[in-house]
């Protein structure tokens, strides 16, 4: 049995979403295949959302606040922001490291 971890629906927070999110990513993945760069991956994608009727934002911006103090720590800016619920972040990658994966 491979060491990858399955995931299923009990493990994600919005599955049905989530299901479309991927078909979305394939579909333009299927389309345009690799090596463009990550802003005419995002546009497809913007494209295909809308096909698909999903409401998003793109670059949206989110204050992050002190949990002690209140201020404002800075700002992070998602490429996407769908249906209020699932934050994505696209690489235009052949792989993805564990920098990619936390986003530091």
């Amino acid at each position: 049995m491979s060491k990858e971890r399955i995931i299923t629906n009990k493990n994600l927070l919005y599955p049905e979403l989530s299901y479309q999110i991927q078909g979305a990513i394939y579909a333009v993945a299927n389309k345009y295949g690799q090596g463009l760069k990550e802003g005419i991956y995002q546009k497809a994608l913007a494209e295909e959302f809308e096909k698909r009727g999903l409401q998003f934002e793109e670059q949206k911006r989110i204050k992050i606040y002190s949990f002690d103090t209140g201020k404002v720590l800075g700002t992070y800016v998602p490429d996407f922001v769908i249906e209020h619920k699932v934050i994505l972040e696209l690489k235009s990658t052949d792989f993805s490291t564990k920098q990619d994966v936390t986003q530091q």
